[in-house]
């Protein structure tokens, strides 16, 4: 039996499906403004944290401030890379995100599997090549190598 398929209505249900999952997308939601965010955004380029590939609509949804549910948006690229191992460091990340704490809602930092919104599928949803989070975890800032203590002082110059 053949059964006549409606490709408008698959194409209609998909894009809903799509919809769906991109506004559920979990966020910092961030209290520094969008001009703030900007500069932070060029210091971890200019610092060779993140890819200058990175687009700042992208960088400003992951913190809160753009909301655009309809654009498609791309994953954060973290290039800092580890000193024992040449992946991505996941230290420095975790200690940038522990940096703006300070900024950032503090549900977000929830790292329970009951919740879906927990600050490891924020991670996933926003940093690309990042794996086995929950591992790595340090759960405070540390400040004990040089380049965390480089994102310490990007993060303290946003004050001024």
């Amino acid at each position: 039996v053949i059964i006549p398929v409606d490709y408008n209505e698959i194409e209609k249900f998909i894009s809903l499906e799509i919809y769906y999952l991109e506004s559920n997308y979990p966020y910092f939601n961030c209290n520094l403004d969008d001009k703030k965010l900007k500069v932070l955004f060029n210091q971890l380029i200019s610092h060779s944290f993140i890819d200058q590939s990175n687009i700042i609509d992208d960088f400003l949804y992951v913190f809160g401030i753009i909301s655009d549910k309809n654009r498609i948006k791309t994953k954060i690229k973290w290039i800092d890379k580890s000193i024992t191992r040449h992946e991505t460091n996941i230290q420095t990340l975790f200690e940038f995100i522990y940096l703006l704490k300070p900024y950032i809602e503090s549900d977000c930092f929830d790292t329970s599997a009951s919740n879906q919104n927990n600050l490891y599928r924020i991670i996933q949803f926003h940093f690309e090549g990042v794996k086995n989070l929950s591992e790595k975890n340090p759960f405070k800032v540390k400040n004990d190598t040089k380049r965390k203590q480089l994102l310490k002082s990007i993060v303290e110059n946003l004050q001024s």
